[in-house]
């Protein structure tokens, strides 16, 4: 008999699918998959960052966040720009074709996700906060 945390695990696993079905969008031909809309909104949270915090924050490498940042500036949604202090630096920042996709792809994702929300007791919404917190605070630490 499979343990309480391997039982968690699997939903997790499951309910993870089921968003990444559904979190591809098509926006004028171009579609945005779970992993450019996490990048966008972190690029808008913290305004420009260079590529070594985007490798940091998408846990990949250098060169692999270089290629996942060529396809973004393709699409426009992102561009590359000088640092003013240290021309060698390469900062990315937001187009207003990203923060475009990036609303609309929110609002999407809040209109999918609200429902299953609402389905659950204020009771219970305040316990899936806090342990989503906990678990996020965790991760953070590690």
């Amino acid at each position: 008999m499979p343990s309480e945390a391997d039982r968690i695990i699997t939903l997790v696993f499951e309910i993870s699918r089921l968003l990444r079905q559904r979190a591809v969008v098509v926006h004028e031909d171009k579609s945005i998959n779970m992993l450019q809309l996490h990048a966008l909104a972190h690029l808008k949270e913290k305004g420009n960052i260079n590529m070594k915090k985007l490798a940091d924050y998408l846990r990949v490498t250098f060169p692999s966040a270089t290629s996942f940042a060529d396809r973004l500036v393709r699409m426009g949604w992102i561009k590359r720009v000088s640092d003013p202090i240290n021309r060698k630096l390469v900062r990315l920042q937001m187009t207003p074709a990203g923060n475009k996709i990036l609303e609309e792809k929110m609002v999407g994702e809040r209109k999918i996700i609200r429902p299953v929300l609402d389905n659950l007791s204020k009771e219970d919404q305040t316990h899936l906060f806090r342990i989503l917190k906990i678990i996020l605070e965790q991760e953070q630490v590690l």
